[in-house]
C-alpha cells in the first residue's frame, strides 16, 4: 500500500467520522430536563415506563425522542352550565389548580397525550359543576358559596386523581343566573328593605 493511498484512507475515515458526528449532533444525542419538568423517553413511538427527571439525559438519534410534561401547579379555566335544585339556570366560571403527577407522566402521555385539559379535566368538571349545583337552590348557591366549591373540589380531586391529576384547590369565581331570576332577587330586596 503506498503512501497515497494511506493518506486518502485516513482523509476518507476523518471525513466520515466528521460526517457522523455532524449528524449525531443534529439529531441531539443529548437533552436536558428542566426543574418542574418531566419527560418520557420513547423508542420508536413506544412508552417508556418511567418518567426521567430534571438533569441532563441521552437518547439515541433517530430511535428515540422526548416528550416533555410541565409537573408544576398549573391552573385550568372551564365554564359550565347547569341547572339549580329549583331549576334555575346558573352559568358558571371555574378554575381548578392542579398538578401533574410525575409518576404518571408515561401513562398520562400514552393514554391522553398533551391534550389532557380538554380531555379529561374540561369534561369532569361540566359534570362536578352539574352534580354540585343540583343539590342547592339558586339562593343557596349564593350564600353557601364555599360549601358549593368545597363539594366540587372533593369530586374533582377523586375523580382526576385515577388519571394522575391531582387537584390542589378550586375557585367558582362567578355564578351567573337569568335576567328574569336576578330581577326576581332584586324585587324581592327591594321589598324586604322597604318593610323595614
Amino acid at each position: 500500500m503506498s503512501i497515497l493511498d494511506l493518506g486518502t484512507k485516513i482523509k476518507a475515515s476523518i471525513a466520515g467520522i466528521v460526517v457522523f458526528c455532524v449528524i449525531m449532533a443534529m439529531f441531539g444525542p443529548v437533552y436536558t430536563v428542566d426543574a418542574g419538568e418531566r419527560a418520557v423517553l420513547l423508542t420508536w413511538g413506544e412508552v417508556s415506563s418511567g418518567s426521567l427527571g430534571p438533569g441532563l439525559h441521552f437518547k439515541l438519534p433517530f430511535a428515540q425522542s422526548v416528550a416533555v410534561f410541565n409537573v408544576q401547579t398549573q391552573k385550568y379555566e372551564a365554564s359550565a352550565s347547569a341547572a339549580s335544585k329549583d331549576l334555575q339556570v346558573v352559568d358558571s366560571n371555574i378554575a381548578v389548580i392542579y398538578h401533574l403527577s410525575p409518576e404518571s407522566i408515561p401513562t398520562i402521555y400514552a393514554d391522553l397525550g398533551y391534550g389532557y385539559g380538554d380531555k379529561i379535566i374540561q369534561p369532569q368538571v361540566q359534570e362536578v359543576l352539574k352534580a354540585v349545583t343540583a343539590k342547592f337552590s339558586a339562593d343557596q348557591l349564593i350564600t353557601n358559596r364555599s360549601a358549593v366549591a368545597s363539594q366540587v373540589q372533593t369530586m374533582l380531586k377523586d375523580r382526576l386523581m385515577t388519571y394522575g391529576i391531582f387537584v390542589e384547590s378550586t375557585a367558582i369565581t362567578n355564578f351567573n343566573f337569568s335576567k328574569s331570576f336576578n330581577d326576581a332577587i332584586e324585587a324581592k330586596v327591594t321589598a324586604q328593605q322597604q318593610k323595614q
